[in-house]
């Protein structure tokens, strides 16, 4: 909704080009500040994810139950772990199932390591063994993986900024020959082929933006 009235205000306070670019940026800046808070949140979550299967784990060896390691291990994290773990405990504790509370925290967060972590405990819950050497394992295959996701994320780091400045450029391109020159631009605004070129310029712009964020972006690590 604000990027949409960032876009719309953009169009009525400025004209041709100009507007144009304005409305582009006022699209995409909010939707880009929600998308990399998404991002770094769940980073951070991932990142936690390792260390507070080890204390759940050390807790079990000491004889412990699983809801009470989970808790303990909750309240040793620090954000954002500590809000999504304890907001699970407390539904736990007004007498949600643990495993609908454990999918619900899956949904939430949307981290595939969760999601695993989460499936093991309810097979181990359900068919018994010794859970605390099961989460070790599973915290190591969450640390190798967590060790290739940045090894990725530094090969990738040229082709993210490439894709940010090959996306940008025309649109500041664009707002500098307006100024400078108003009627080199006026073609594209004032005649119907114009208007069109300028739309699918617009277009082909956004996705070629959304293919290079999917080529430098491995889902899957």
């Amino acid at each position: 909704m604000v990027a949409g009235v960032a876009a719309a205000v953009g169009g009525f306070l400025f004209f041709g080009p100009v507007g144009a670019a304005v409305g582009v940026i006022g699209l995409l800046i909010p939707l880009t500040i929600l998308s990399a808070a998404a991002s770094k949140r769940l980073s951070a979550i991932q990142s936690q994810l390792a260390d507070m299967l080890m204390v759940v784990s050390s807790s079990l060896r000491a004889g412990h139950s699983f809801l009470l390691s989970l808790d303990t291990a909750t309240k040793e994290i620090s954000e954002p772990g500590a809000t999504e773990f304890g907001r699970t405990m407390s539904e736990i504790r007004f007498g949600r199932d643990v495993d609908e509370a454990l999918d619900s925290l899956v949904e939430r967060i949307g981290s595939r390591d969760l999601e695993w972590t989460v499936t093991a405990i309810k097979i181990q819950r359900k068919i018994g063994g010794n859970l605390a050497e099961v989460l070790e394992g599973v915290a190591g295959t969450i640390r190798e993986r967590e060790t290739l996701r940045r090894q990725v994320k530094v090969l990738s780091a040229e082709g993210r900024i490439s894709s940010y400045v090959l996306t940008v450029l025309p649109i500041l391109l664009a707002v500098y020959l307006s100024f400078v020159n108003p009627a080199y631009l006026r073609v594209l605004t004032t005649t119907r082929t114009g208007i069109i070129m300028l739309s699918a310029a617009g277009g082909l712009m956004v996705f070629g933006y959304m293919w290079m964020q999917k080529i430098v972006r491995l889902d899957d690590v």
